[in-house]
């Protein structure tokens, strides 16, 4: 069976078709159109930051109150004005003076500090090097006033007149150095204490600073001294400066000396055997002194016994001992002392000295003995 439908329900269907076409169109009108204008203002962005086109629209103080205090220059005179610049002037250069000043002070302390710092540099040196002058010379002079220190029942005969190793020169040193005159000598000596100021005076002799005769003079001050310690100077400076002079001065001083000096003395005395200075001996022998040749042939007999014996460590410093080579001793050195001692005989015989023909007959043939034994 066919349905049929009536014209009223065509009528409808068709605007129903119709409206659905006109809004799609519509609809794809409306979308077409806002891509096109969305692409074409993409292109036309600007990306600078926004600035502003005048001054006029910066900050301004259009329709605000200012306050407004003004100072001008007062009228001031011309001569007000030299005068104030004139003053300014003085001042600048009395600145300028001032500072001038204290940069000339700093330089003069500056200098004074230098030079004070080179004294002071040259004095230790000058200390130092008068201290190890005398480094290997024996310093006992404490020991002289110690009532222990020595009896005359028994000597302790350890002693050296081993000479002091040379001084070393520095020549920088010296062009600075101060010598000191035999007075200035004589009065620090006598006013010190301290055995040091002997060390440097045996220093200044040794390197020529003092003369012989200037050395001795001190010496003899002090031998005669009423001060037990400045006598103990005094025979320290003999024993440190080995020579004729400095025996003979100790042998004839020994007699007027306390027992310990005496003791002092003889330890001293009887290091002259050494072979380096057997010489001052033969000296000893040839003085117009009788004292002085008697004492000499003591000495010398006591010398060759303790050779012969093979005790020479009585005739040496303590602290030589176990250096065999700080001293030497030897039995054929003094066989030239022979031809001396038989013209001594001669000598005493034809003017009937017998004590000293007596001693040197006895040192004869002691020496003969040692030799003949030394020699076997």
């Amino acid at each position: 069976m066919k349905t049929t439908t009536s014209s009223n329900e065509n009528v409808i269907l068709g605007l129903t078709a119709f409206l659905i076409a006109a809004f799609a169109c519509f609809f794809f009108a409306f979308q077409t159109k806002e891509q096109k204008v969305s692409k074409s203002e993409s292109h036309n962005i600007n990306y600078e930051m926004a600035k502003a086109k005048s001054s006029e629209n910066l900050y301004n103080l259009d329709g605000r109150e200012i306050d407004r205090d003004s100072q001008e220059l007062e009228n001031v005179e011309p001569s007000t004005i030299k005068s104030a610049l004139a003053k300014n002037d003085k001042s600048i250069v009395k600145s300028k003076k001032t500072a001038d000043k204290k940069t000339d002070a700093k330089k003069s302390q500056a200098a004074l500090a230098k030079a004070q710092a080179a004294k002071t540099v040259a004095q230790k040196s000058d200390q130092l090097k008068s201290r190890y002058t005398a480094q290997d010379v024996e310093i006992k002079l404490d020991a002289a006033t110690d009532s222990n220190l020595k009896s005359n029942s028994q000597p302790a005969r350890a002693v050296t007149n081993t000479d002091t190793a040379p001084v070393a020169t520095d020549k920088k040193n010296d062009t600075q150095k101060i010598v000191k005159s035999i007075q200035q000598w004589t009065t620090e000596i006598l006013a010190s204490s301290d055995r040091q100021i002997v060390l440097q005076f045996v220093a200044a002799y040794k390197n020529k600073e003092v003369t012989e005769p200037e050395f001795y003079s001190v010496i003899n001050q002090l031998l005669t001294n009423s001060d037990e310690n400045k006598k103990g100077f005094g025979l320290y400076a003999l024993r440190a400066t080995p020579s004729y002079a400095s025996y003979a001065t100790l042998l004839k001083t020994q007699s007027t000396q306390n027992a310990s000096y005496q003791a002092y003395i003889q330890d001293t005395l009887l290091t002259y055997n050494q072979t380096g200075s057997l010489n001052y001996l033969r000296q000893a022998l040839n003085s117009t002194d009788k004292a002085v040749v008697l004492k000499t042939l003591e000495i010398i007999k006591t010398g060759v016994t303790d050779v012969k014996n093979g005790t020479t460590s009585a005739l040496i410093d303590s602290r030589y001992r176990r250096d065999t080579g700080a001293t030497t001793f030897a039995v054929q050195s003094y066989l030239a002392f022979l031809p001396q001692l038989t013209l001594l005989q001669n000598q005493s015989q034809q003017s009937g000295d017998q004590d000293v023909f007596i001693a040197a007959q006895q040192l004869t043939q002691t020496i003969q003995s040692t030799a003949v034994v030394a020699a076997n």
